[in-house]
């Protein structure tokens, strides 16, 4: 979406038409124009886009289908003022498609002397402002300086600020020594059929995609940490973000290792040194699917946010002070160390 909107940016620019980056209602950057500049827009637009697979697909008015910018038109309606401009793209490790979901919204604004006009409100604007209350300013965003309206990407009350890191559980259950040491502490046990099989602890890297779903999905993360007393996977290569994490290092009796009870290791995680005061905990076989942000998992008050169910199979139910309250197993869950025992 970057790329597209500096693309659009610098188009505006050679045509000299007047444009605000305006924050939109879902945090989509958004470009506003003047709805009397329509035709100059369109003519850029599709003189720049002659030899790009541009598409603009239309978002009110009457929606139809996505129109190849170089045919000549924005829309196949007269009265559509607001568009999302993308170029399809496929990702090359996911094979995922990209389409108008993710394009640079363009919105024709109405501006007189007596009111602008919008086609939506945005995240500071009802959808009729007084001229004098846009006052004009400057923003810098995606290393540029943009023209938008004063405070428009000022913080606000639901914005999460503060940062948050995420801290996965894992083991390489193919390593011998593992095998060794889990061997010794289960000969005096007695487990179900199939509850010892080789395929319940073979390692098939889910550890890998667990990390290629957090760099997709949720690049709002700041680091990483790996709670584990296996070697570091072969296939890891460095970076500063992710951090392993031996059970010495963050547990404070060491006596009690080495231990593979995960209630234990959990219950140890905040102490974890330079874990952020928010973080997220995960097994490693849990992947985020699609896009997510922390607003998901924390509140703007910096307090987690829990998920409450009537449906009590696969659901586990806390004690003590926390009776009644439910979370689910396998799940990613908020947490704050302020919070943690």
């Amino acid at each position: 979406m970057v790329e597209d909107l500096l693309f659009i940016r610098d188009t505006l620019d050679a045509a000299g038409i007047e444009y605000l980056l305006v924050r939109g209602n879902d945090e989509r950057p958004v470009i506003a124009v003047n709805w009397a500049d329509r035709k100059i827009l369109r003519a850029a637009l599709v003189a720049a886009c002659e030899d790009l697979p541009f598409y603009s697909k239309t978002v009110d008015a009457k929606r139809g289908p996505a129109v190849l910018v170089a045919d000549g038109t924005l829309s196949t309606t007269s009265k559509a003022r607001i568009f999302r401009l993308f170029r399809p793209r496929v990702e090359v490790a996911s094979g995922l498609n990209y389409g108008a979901s993710t394009g640079v919204q363009i919105e024709l604004w109405s501006m007189s002397d007596d009111e602008i006009v919008l086609p939506i409100e945005n995240s500071l604007t009802r959808r009729t402002v007084r001229p004098e209350e846009a006052v004009r300013g400057t923003v810098e965003r995606f290393g540029k300086v943009w023209p938008t309206i004063e405070n428009m990407f000022a913080d606000h009350a639901s914005d999460i600020n503060f940062d948050v890191d995420l801290v996965f559980s894992w083991v390489d259950g193919s390593s011998k020594e593992w095998q060794v040491q889990r061997a010794k502490r289960m000969q005096n046990y007695v487990v179900g059929e199939g509850d010892d099989s080789e395929a319940r602890f073979r390692q098939i890297d889910e550890l890998k995609y667990a990390l290629r779903s957090v760099h997709m999905y949720a690049p709002w993360i700041r680091r990483i940490f790996v709670a584990t007393d296996s070697a570091r996977p072969a296939w890891l290569a460095d970076d500063p973000r992710v951090t392993f994490m031996p059970s010495e290092e963050f547990f404070a009796d060491t006596s009690v290792l080495p231990t593979h009870n995960s209630q234990a290791v959990e219950c140890q995680l905040h102490h974890i040194p330079g874990l952020a005061e928010h973080f997220l905990y995960s097994n490693d076989d849990m992947f985020f699917g699609r896009p997510v942000g922390p607003q998901m998992f924390f509140s703007p008050a910096a307090s987690a946010c829990s998920s409450r169910r009537q449906r009590e199979s696969d659901w586990a139910t806390t004690t003590g002070s926390e009776a009644g309250s439910r979370t689910r197993r396998g799940s990613t869950v908020g947490c704050c160390r302020t919070a943690s025992v």
